[in-house]
């Protein structure tokens, strides 16, 4: 029987392994010290389990506006953060009243409306036949960091279906402090006057961010749900799919950073365990080793890192290896199940 668990929660219960994985690093009381303003915009399903490994250093905040999801978060456990604070806010690119537009599949909901006569193969109509509209009002991040205490954020997560860029876009103080943004993208457009996947590149790069990832890849049939490399009963049993969404993993260039005077040796620390966090080490690495970031490191007569670096990282790659082989394997189920469909007759 096919697992019925929403998405995220499944993917949630895997990264609950990497929970505070680096609290006991050389990185652990500068975090402790100067802890990570993480906002999940859109915290469907409970926050966003990436930064898990480093949850002793983070204040989360999540912001969610269907009112029955806010109601079912507040509910349940909301994780291992240093603190956590759910608001049935909905963020948006200007603050006044809007309409939440929910589908059968609520977590297609969205302030915009679906396009109209959408490509036989992108319309699923759990996504886009909306069954009832919520008024919301919307407020910019920059509102909020203006007009209560919450804190600019360090990193960002943001799935509120085609309004990614606006949000940032209305925000530029809240850029302007991000060094971690993870956010949905469509490379068709879906709802109205949604920009897609290489607009939002381009406005990222310019702004000092590298995309390090394209996350999740979501391919869509017209014939069915079955993709590659599985074969399904339809008529056309066999097919790749169209990517359509997926998340974009950018993070601050460390370029950007370096140049400012004084160098922000906190945020760029910061920067260090969000890539730890997020599994590049490599970049980790390319930050310590910037000769700004060394000299410094060395004025804060902070020791040389990249030992625990090296630490941090074996760990985290033995826990993906593992993660990954028991995917591995409860995946022959469905291939053995589907063989039959890929043998011709």
């Amino acid at each position: 029987m096919a697992d019925k668990t929403p998405l995220a929660t499944r993917y949630n219960r895997r990264m609950s392994r990497f929970t505070n994985l680096f609290s006991d690093s050389m990185f652990a009381p500068v975090l402790r010290q100067n802890p990570i303003a993480f906002c999940d915009i859109g915290a469907r399903g409970g926050f966003d389990p990436d930064l898990l490994p480093v949850a002793f250093g983070v204040l989360a905040t999540g912001f969610e506006p269907d009112p029955d999801e806010f109601a079912r978060l507040k509910t349940s456990d909301p994780g291992p953060w240093l603190s956590a604070t759910l608001l049935p806010t909905a963020i948006g690119a200007k603050t006044g009243p809007h309409q939440l537009h929910i589908p059968r599949e609520p977590e297609g909901a969205s302030l915009l409306p679906p396009l109209e006569n959408l490509p036989l193969h992108l319309s699923k109509d759990q996504y886009f036949n909306i069954e009832r509209t919520v008024p919301v009002n919307t407020v910019t991040l920059d509102h909020l960091i203006a007009k209560t205490e919450m804190m600019a954020p360090d990193c960002l997560k943001s799935d509120i279906e085609g309004l990614e860029l606006a949000v940032l876009q209305a925000s530029p103080l809240a850029l302007a402090n991000l060094l971690a943004v993870k956010m949905e993208v469509a490379f068709v457009e879906l709802r109205q006057g949604q920009p897609i996947a290489g607009e939002i590149q381009t406005f990222m790069s310019a702004n000092g961010f590298y995309l390090m990832d394209l996350m999740r890849p979501a391919h869509w049939r017209s014939s069915g749900y079955v993709t590659h490399p599985h074969a399904g009963k339809e008529n056309i049993p066999y097919s790749r799919g169209q990517l359509i969404q997926g998340d974009f993993l950018f993070l601050k260039k460390i370029e950007v950073l370096a140049t400012e005077e004084p160098v922000p040796i906190h945020q760029i620390l910061k920067l260090v365990m969000l890539s730890m966090s997020y599994g590049y080490f490599d970049y980790a690495a390319d930050i310590l080793k910037h000769p700004r970031v060394v000299s410094r490191l060395m004025d804060h007569k902070l020791p040389d890192l990249l030992d625990s670096l090296a630490i941090c990282s074996r760990r985290y790659g033995r826990l993906v290896a593992r993660r990954e082989f028991r995917r591995h394997v409860r995946l022959l189920g469905p291939y053995l199940r589907r063989l039959p469909d890929l043998i011709l007759k």
